[in-house]
């Protein structure tokens, strides 16, 4: 049994395995990191189906909100900040499901980072604005992650954010 198959399974069947759900579960629960670079591999294998791409994106918010989420001190785990970002951002343009299960994955990731994080995230986004990029959705990303952890976030983030508006 392995992960690509579980989860094809599991999104593709009305009904699935006991089994695969099993699998999936202890996996994610075992290897978060893991499970997410699986999802990752995916969402960027265009052979795979539409469905099971949509079903792997609104799924990688999954262990990072789980009780054992990834933490943003895990050795590596920036990292997979970074790779998640990179491949939810080609698809946040397209105005279609796909961008719509991108921009709610993409603010479940950068609730509760680091300053350090999220003043990297903000430079980057200052790229894209310079690169113009659709600067209205970037806004209205960081928008929705003010909106559900500024309480979380530092001051010195918000503050750097508007500074930079």
């Amino acid at each position: 049994m392995n992960f690509t198959d579980c989860f094809i399974a599991t999104v593709e069947n009305q009904a699935p395995s006991m089994e695969s759900l099993e699998f999936l579960a202890k996996f994610k629960e075992e290897n978060p990191s893991e499970y997410v670079l699986n999802l990752i591999s995916l969402i960027n294998n265009k052979d795979i189906s539409y469905k099971v791409r949509i079903g792997a994106i609104k799924s990688l918010s999954i262990p990072i909100k789980s009780s054992r989420r990834i933490g943003s001190n895990e050795p590596g785990f920036e990292e997979e900040r970074n790779q998640i970002y990179m491949t939810l951002e080609p698809y946040l343009q397209q105005n279609d499901e796909f961008d719509k299960a991108c921009r709610s994955s993409l603010t479940n990731c950068l609730i509760n980072v680091s300053e350090g994080y999220f003043r990297a995230f903000i430079s980057n986004f200052v790229q894209k604005f310079h690169e113009n990029t659709n600067v209205p959705l970037m806004l209205g990303i960081i928008l929705d992650v003010f909106n559900l952890s500024s309480y979380i976030l530092p001051v010195s983030c918000i503050e750097i954010f508007y500074n930079i508006i």
